[in-house]
């Protein structure tokens, strides 16, 4: 039998909600210092991106030379490398990804160019005011884009077939933004797209007909991110305190003093969500986890790590090191928490006293015969979490255990392909 699964796993809330932190890849030696260059994280176990920042002076070796000029290196999450091209375009503002995995880098001119992994690209131009004003910042989400203009005026593509940009509402700010962030048409009530721009003390929600003002005194924000979700926001202030709220800023979640973090040194890297439920924040090499009611879990790296959010967990990639965060399933919690009696918890055990041949495994499933349809179900969405593991090949053989029930149709597609799509494209991927 494998190693227990709880063996991983860290308590928070009193011991009621687990978190794993688990290695997807050793890496050792493939990627460089990530504290030297500018990352973009592809979502759902993609390729990542690195360009150098210019704003960093490092030593110039056999191993940096080749990023030296206006160069842009992908790696795959193994740290493998897949793509290395030079931009000759201006100055780059921002590179993020798309859905299907092309990458978009913009440059100050509005000119933005999409990347597949073969370095094949279609170059496209956000229009005459983006090229005579000037675009000075921009957020990429997987399905469009919105530019900041040297005039600070907020221009948004909708998909990536080269469509004209629209406007957005004016926020007459006088400066630019402190930080700011979008969600995505797919994330919120209108299915417009929403930006948040924190400006003095206060936030500005703005979509493409309105500008409001959230009229918060608690500002200026340094970081500023919304939930894969959208429904809620972390943000962090310039002293250091991180605020969790709902998204329309009615409900305050958890907060947490960074002044209480020991070991870390600098200013914080990223602010970025473990799923919905969690907020990661990141320096050179601590990373703490901060749950729902302030708790926090905190990881120690040998170097410089980048963190992209996963719709189900956070991913972490180091210079030697690709671990994956979560939340532990509630399916998992209920089957494999010590001194748990849950029926899916019953119907294991009942497989392991099965294996072994005792007569025990007739008398658990029997304990739990009226309630095996759920337990069969708990124990593949279980399984489901652990695809790829000796652990996952066990509760697949634990759902079949009871001979005279029918096969659910959920066991038989967890079996034949694994789990939804979403993790079968990081597992493919990866």
């Amino acid at each position: 039998m494998s190693q227990h699964p709880t063996t991983s796993w860290e308590a928070m809330q009193d011991g009621n909600v687990f978190y794993r932190r688990q290695q997807v890849y050793a890496i050792p030696g493939k990627l460089p210092n990530l504290g030297d260059f500018i990352v973009a994280g592809c979502r759902y176990g993609g390729p990542l991106a690195l360009m150098r920042d210019s704003s960093r002076m490092i030593a110039l070796g056999r191993n940096t030379a080749t990023l030296s000029k206006a160069q842009i290196q992908v790696y795959s999450p193994a740290g493998e490398g897949l793509l290395l091209f030079s931009w000759d375009q201006g100055k780059i503002i921002k590179f993020g990804w798309t859905a299907d995995e092309r990458l978009v880098v913009l440059n100050e001119e509005g000119i933005y160019r999409l990347y597949d992994l073969q370095g094949d690209y279609q170059q496209y131009s956000l229009g005459n005011e983006a090229s005579e004003t000037g675009v000075i910042d921009a957020r990429i989400h997987e399905h469009g884009l919105v530019a900041l203009t040297s005039s600070l005026i907020l221009l948004e593509v909708k998909g990536w077939e080269g469509g004209k940009p629209l406007t957005l509402s004016n926020p007459g700010l006088m400066q630019p933004p402190h930080s700011w962030a979008v969600i995505p048409p797919d994330q919120t009530i209108s299915r417009h797209v929403e930006v948040l721009l924190s400006a003095d003390s206060t936030v500005y929600s703005i979509d493409n007909l309105e500008t409001t003002d959230q009229r918060l005194s608690r500002g200026p924000f340094s970081h500023l991110a919304p939930s894969p979700n959208g429904k809620s926001l972390a943000l962090l202030t310039y002293t250091g305190t991180l605020w969790v709220v709902s998204a329309d800023f009615q409900r305050s979640l958890a907060e947490y003093d960074t002044a209480n973090v020991i070991g870390a040194s600098g200013g914080v890297k990223q602010v970025e969500w473990c799923g919905n439920d969690a907020v990661l924040l990141t320096w050179d090499t601590t990373v703490v986890l901060v749950g729902p009611f302030g708790d926090t879990l905190q990881y120690f790296y040998s170097g410089s790590t980048f963190a992209v959010t996963e719709s189900d967990g956070i991913r972490i990639v180091g210079q030697d090191t690709c671990d994956f965060l979560q939340k532990v399933p509630s399916s998992s919690v209920s089957i494999f928490r010590p001194g748990s009696t849950s029926p899916s918890a019953i119907l294991y055990d009942a497989w392991d006293h099965f294996s072994r041949r005792s007569p025990k495994a007739d008398e658990s499933i029997r304990s739990i015969r009226p309630e095996l349809a759920a337990a069969v179900d708990e124990c593949i969405d279980a399984g489901r979490a652990r695809m790829g593991t000796r652990m996952a090949a066990e509760i697949a053989e634990c759902s079949e255990i009871w001979q005279n029930f029918p096969r659910p149709v959920r066991l038989y597609r967890f079996c034949q392909h694994g789990t939804d799509s979403q993790s079968a494209k990081r597992r493919t991927v990866l």
